[in-house]
């Protein structure tokens, strides 16, 4: 076992309980509209990493983050055929 190891799980333990804790309390109306802004950007980053090897990407803007944000995971699917049915 590494020196350093033991700092990285009690690292890991401690992200992990503040995840838990951040998403079991219900979170504020004000507060809701930049955490699914941020979370529709990341979604979109995973996306364009593992679809660039199938050739499969979407931009990463504005549009297409208000978008999955409004629509969570499933606008992914709808900016794809929205990009299909374009021809873009």
């Amino acid at each position: 076992m590494k020196v350093y190891e033991p700092a990285l799980w009690a690292l890991l333990a401690v992200g992990a309980a503040a995840m838990i804790r951040l998403f079991s309390v219900p979170v504020k109306p004000w507060l809701r509209i930049p955490l699914n802004g941020a979370l529709a950007v990341a979604l979109l980053a995973v996306f364009n990493y593992f679809g660039a090897m199938i050739k499969v990407t979407l931009g990463l803007n504005l549009p297409n983050s208000a978008v999955v944000a409004f629509l969570g995971p499933v606008g992914i699917p709808v900016l794809l055929m929205a990009k299909w049915i374009l021809n873009i």
